[in-house]
């Protein structure tokens, strides 16, 4: 008579089941929604002023700005380079940076 063994579930099926019972997942979900409504409606209206002064910045990159920390005008150049001058392009990593601190204040939160 064979002696029936118990499964045990693999380790991935408990990391997944970790996953959704410490509720990360509803906060990706909330930081994804929030990247789409900002990529959807960053169109709406024309370019704010603090944008030109970023995107002229970015044109010239240098660690000597005062008005504002070196990496947002290298971050702007890539930007500019890699996207494009559209608006939608130019609001696209700061719209990603306010979805990541979603997930960040969980995660600090959550400790």
């Amino acid at each position: 008579m064979p002696m029936a063994t118990a499964t045990r579930p693999s380790v991935s099926s408990r990391d997944w089941r970790s996953l959704l019972s410490s509720g990360m997942t509803l906060v990706w979900l909330i930081a994804f929604v929030k990247l789409l409504i900002h990529i959807y409606f960053n169109n709406r209206y024309g370019y704010f002023i603090d944008e030109f002064d970023y995107m002229s910045c970015g044109a010239h990159p240098a660690w000597g700005y005062v008005d504002q920390p070196p990496l947002i005008p290298f971050l702007t150049h890539v930007s500019r380079f890699v996207l494009g001058d559209s608006l939608r392009a130019i609001r696209f990593i700061p719209a990603l940076a306010s979805s990541l601190l979603v997930v960040q204040t969980a995660v600090i939160l959550g400790r």
